[in-house]
Formats: C-alpha cells, structure tokens, sequence
C-alpha cells in the first residue's frame, strides 16, 4: 500500500522561500475561475523587465498585502499561449483600467490616458433592460501587468 505524502500549501512554501506569511497568503490565491496561479505570469513579467527573483521578493515584501492581492488579480488575466509564452502586449492594452478598476465613466482612469473618461467599449443589448458592455478592461499582456503595478505601489515593482 502506497504511503500518503502530506500536502504542503503554496503559502507555506512561499513562507519557506522568504515571504512574509501575508505577503505568500496573498500570493497563493487561486480562487479566480480556472484555479490559476498568478505565479507564473508575475515571475514571468518581473524577469522580462529585467527583476530579479529576489529583487520581487524584497518589493512585494514592502507592499500592502491587499494591493499585492489586487496585481494577483490582474495576473489571473494574463495568460501563456500553448507554448508557454506570455504576451508582451496585448490589443486590448489601451482599454486597460487603472487601478483600483473602476469604470472610467464612473471615477475611475484608463491606465494609460488617465485623463480620459469617456468608455471605449461599445453597447449591445443586454439582459434585464440594461445594456451590457464590451470591453476588456484587464491586463492580458506583461507591459500592461506591469505598468498596472506601478499605480498601486508607486514604484516599478515588476521593473
């Protein structure tokens, strides 16, 4: 009969590398839809901007825990093709939504033309009598995730 191995959480691991218990906590969320880890694409998106591992360590370390959980959240968006590869931009980069996400329409910015309220999607109908709309407003690329994580931490964390 085969001995259970026990499990060993990815917070515990993350702890065990050098992370603060909140900081990991954060990191090991993969409650989005797909059971996805954000690890891949910010590890990928720090190294192709010239971060170091333990460079990413030392920033998330400094950061708000919750704020390191919102770039989890946007690193759910940016997934690898087939190959593995993550993009470096992305078509929808333009319409990107700065943090903390918020409609533009609606006080929040476009991450890259702050400055502009007017929504950039289009209206179709939609159910229940409102209009649904279409648009992307969440980073699918590495520039994007990156220069989204700059806002919240106000320095280039992910280079």
């Amino acid at each position: 009969m085969a001995q259970l191995q026990p499990t060993i959480s990815v917070g515990l691991v993350l702890e065990a590398a050098g992370y603060k218990p909140e900081v990991a906590k954060a990191l090991a969320d993969y409650s989005d839809q797909d059971g996805q880890s954000a690890g891949p694409a910010i590890a990928a998106t720090a190294q192709q901007f010239g971060v170091t591992p333990e460079q990413l360590m030392e920033h998330l370390n400094r950061m708000d825990p919750d704020k390191v959980h919102d770039l989890v959240e946007q690193a759910w968006t940016v997934n690898a093709d087939d190959k593995g590869q993550f993009p470096l931009t992305a078509p929808n980069d333009r319409n990107v939504w700065a943090p903390p996400g918020k409609d533009p329409q609606y006080g929040g910015s476009y991450l890259y033309d702050p400055q502009d309220k007017q929504f950039r999607g289009e209206y179709v109908p939609g159910g229940g009598g409102f209009p649904a709309r279409i648009e992307d407003p969440n980073p699918h690329s590495m520039t994007a995730l990156r220069d989204y994580a700059r806002v919240p931490f106000g320095e280039p964390v992910l280079g």
